[in-house]
């Protein structure tokens, strides 16, 4: 799986709330592929995450700028990855606050 951060966070009684991925646990088998097709996977299963755990604000963290570049620009990627940069797209257009951002793997929080 893609090794980014998802930091979720909630407003509970006008205080914030964070969590990190490693509070919650998935895992996905995809037998051989690449590292960007990983980063995908990861980004599209945290999204589906957060949305099961009925959180409605959302900053996640990839190490991956090819993929962050992938899902913001109006682009479905290359031929491996476009079907999951069109079904994260759609995750992002539900009623809810996301921002995917790249940072740097010394820059996690």
């Amino acid at each position: 799986m893609g090794r980014q951060l998802l930091r979720f966070e909630e407003e509970i009684n006008h205080e914030i709330v964070r969590y990190k991925l490693s509070d919650f646990c998935f895992s996905k088998r995809l037998g051989r592929t690449s590292v960007y097709i990983a980063e995908l996977w990861g980004v599209f299963e945290g999204l589906l995450l957060t949305r099961s755990k009925n959180i409605n604000k959302l900053v996640m963290q990839v190490y991956s700028i090819a993929v962050v570049k992938s899902i913001s620009i109006n682009s479905t990627g290359n031929a491996t990855g476009w079907r999951l940069i069109v079904e994260i797209k759609k995750l992002l257009q539900l009623d809810w606050q996301v921002s995917i951002v790249h940072v740097y793997r010394e820059g996690m929080l």
